[in-house]
């Protein structure tokens, strides 16, 4: 019986495919609970997928460590950091697609941002999020080549629930910083990527190009 259902199913996708390939491609389910992200295509489809993250709007899909999968069916990533720029890309048989099933979130999971440090000679990056989370951030160097070249990885400080700051309670608390130097952070060129670590995969936010000598960005 099986074996009918699945000969049934192959002769249903080799009617509809390639000509409703988009239905494919479009087949993204996320679970908030378990944060798992879940492409299962209703066909079968031959090639490989990975998750990518985009540094801006219009710009190329860069590689996620460690998310390559083959796409012989239901492909599944445990722990995903929810972000608009996280795509997924799709290397297959039936062509070339990138599909950001986050995009239209009008809100960041988390954010980062600058704030002036305690220590002089030194520039502040805050974590925002409304839940607890941990963080890692890097310098980065914009070349002539593409993806800036990233080196210097340094851990952001948690902050414990009771000294988290209880401002504007329509914002999200900081929950993490680190602090910088400035001539490291504001050099020209440079931009600071940030990322969670308690998460399998998450997609970076960069900061670049900061006028240090000018109002903090928000």
């Amino acid at each position: 019986m099986r074996s009918s259902c699945v000969a049934k199913r192959y002769h249903a996708c080799a009617l509809r495919v390639p000509a409703d390939t988009e239905i494919l491609w479009d087949a993204i389910s996320y679970h908030p609970g378990s944060r798992a992200l879940t492409w299962e295509p209703t066909c079968p489809v031959s090639g490989h997928v990975n998750l990518c993250w985009r540094p801006g709007p219009g710009a190329h899909c860069l590689k996620l460590e460690h998310s390559g999968r083959p796409a012989h069916g239901r492909v599944r990533y445990p722990l995903v950091d929810p972000q608009p720029q996280l795509c997924l890309k799709f290397s297959t048989s039936l062509g070339f697609r990138v599909r950001c099933p986050f995009e239209k979130l009008l809100f960041p999971a988390w954010k980062m941002t600058t704030q002036p440090a305690p220590s002089p000679g030194h520039l502040r990056i805050a974590f925002f999020s409304p839940s607890p989370a941990r963080f890692q951030v890097c310098l980065c160097h914009q070349g002539k080549t593409w993806p800036p070249a990233c080196h210097r990885v340094l851990r952001a400080m948690p902050l414990p629930p009771a000294s988290v700051s209880q401002g504007d309670p329509t914002e999200d608390p900081t929950v993490a910083f680190v602090d910088i130097p400035r001539d490291d952070a504001c050099a020209p060129s440079t931009c600071i990527q940030g990322w969670r670590t308690d998460v399998h995969f998450s997609a970076p936010q960069q900061l670049c190009n900061l006028q240090c000598g000018a109002a903090a960005p928000s």
